[in-house]
């Protein structure tokens, strides 16, 4: 054997290899794609497949099956949630009758002044969002009331001797708008205990009627109570050196006009102008006017038409 040869020869110089290192071809590790870890045949080696769930972000997982969307349902028409008029208490229909009028009352306030106004809320027992509410001691019906004075000097006088008539009647005042200056006008919103279309409210109002019609002529009948009769006399006396005043009290509308006092009781069309002109609240002559208009229009159109008579015979005959 040559020199070359022994130096190319391991055996040669002594040299013998480890028993698990073979002399075949040497392979390259070959990198995890995007870890940079190498794979191996060795099943105590752990790929990157084999990490437990605490070796980090290189875990993997099974993805969770993915339910199908969900079938399309017909479309519904909204369900009204309010319940049949048939099953709504009578205190639910008393409150937003109340509602409806104090909300008619404060859009009258608003015109009046040109601005909103703010509800002065009187009684414990009253809750602080009226008039959505509805006061506890039984007063259900809301009334709407008004006083215009064209002076101001009389006008404590006046409003308590009014407060006494709305008590003698069985009528609770319970909330206040607040007054309008220059000239006093004051609305207010009571309420009664009854039915404002109940025959014994109607016949409430046509006694506060008649009252104010014999005191104003200074006539005391026995159909009239002594305790209302006395009120509603306070009430003339308080308007004495007032020369024009205005008071409603739901249907009934007394007005003082160049010093004569009179009362009338309001149709529904006359309070639904009243109601939709409420500057004439503070104008009596001018509403006395409008509702002697408005009448004159109503009874024109109800009235029928006038046919024209037939000819006599003798005048049909055509002159020879």
């Amino acid at each position: 054997m040559s020199e070359g040869d022994q130096g190319s020869n391991p055996a040669s110089i002594g040299y013998v290899p480890p028993p698990d290192v073979g002399w075949g071809p040497v392979q390259e590790p070959v990198p995890d794609s995007g870890t940079g870890s190498t794979t191996s045949d060795d099943p105590t080696v752990k790929g990157p497949t084999d990490r437990s769930p605490d070796e980090g972000p290189n875990q993997s997982h099974e993805e969770p099956p993915v339910s199908p969307p969900p079938a399309p349902t017909a479309s519904r028409r909204p369900v009204s949630r309010q319940p049949p008029l048939s099953q709504v208490s009578p205190q639910k229909l008393e409150a937003d009758e109340a509602e409806v009028v104090a909300r008619l009352l404060t859009r009258r306030q608003a015109l009046l002044t040109g601005e909103p106004s703010t509800l002065t809320v009187g009684p414990a027992d009253v809750s602080p969002t009226l008039p959505l509410a509805v006061p506890s001691s039984g007063f259900r019906r809301a009334l709407p009331v008004s006083l215009y004075l064209e002076n101001d000097e009389d006008k404590l006088e006046v409003q308590g001797a009014l407060m006494e008539v709305l008590k003698v009647f069985d009528i609770e005042v319970r909330d206040l708008w607040p007054e309008i200056r220059g000239s006093s006008f004051r609305s207010f919103l009571a309420r009664t205990r009854t039915s404002m279309r109940s025959p014994e409210f109607r016949t409430r109002l046509a006694k506060i009627e008649r009252a104010v019609e014999l005191q104003a002529l200074h006539k005391v009948q026995a159909e009239v109570d002594a305790a209302q009769g006395d009120a509603v006399a306070k009430l003339i006396t308080a308007l004495g050196s007032t020369p024009t005043a205005m008071i409603q009290i739901g249907s009934v509308l007394l007005m003082k006009i160049d010093g004569e006092v009179t009362v009338r009781n309001l149709t529904q069309l006359e309070l639904l102008h009243l109601e939709r002109n409420p500057a004439l609240l503070r104008a009596p002559a001018e509403a006395l006017h409008e509702l002697q208009r408005l009448n004159s229009a109503v009874e024109s159109r109800q009235k029928p038409a006038v046919e024209s008579e037939p000819s006599s015979p003798v005048q049909a005959v055509t002159q020879p």
